[in-house]
């Protein structure tokens, strides 16, 4: 998502055409924001959570369907994206900090690996 974002801002080399600068980066962000929510997804469901977790980094987007609210777009498009961005933060943040509820202890994952690793 970063890379996107740098993409725009910056030059880096790649063209001189603004518009194509900022396909890249669209599309680079927007890569970027789909590998988060998925890993998101795959992290939750390996610990044990629903995955209406990932709704988090979904809500900037949800502006766009709100009829009034989405004007505010029109006046600042950057809100979108820099929201995007910082509820992915949050949303990994809130998973980090969520317990395991798989059902396997991490002593006894431990002990079982150890026990079967003769080779």
């Amino acid at each position: 998502m970063l890379a996107g974002a740098g993409a725009v801002v910056f030059r880096l080399g790649l063209s001189m055409d603004p518009s194509i600068r900022l396909l890249l980066g669209v599309v680079v962000f927007l890569g970027g924001y789909g590998c988060v929510i998925t890993g998101s997804s795959w992290w939750l469901k390996a610990k044990g959570w629903n995955d209406a977790v990932v709704f988090i980094a979904l809500m900037p987007v949800t502006i766009v369907f709100i009829p009034f609210v989405r004007l505010i777009l029109l006046a600042e498009p950057l809100f979108l994206p820099a929201g995007m961005f910082f509820m992915s933060v949050i949303l990994i943040a809130v998973i980090f900090n969520l317990a395991d509820k798989s059902g396997v202890p991490r002593r006894r994952l431990r002990a079982h690996k150890e026990h079967h690793s003769h080779f």
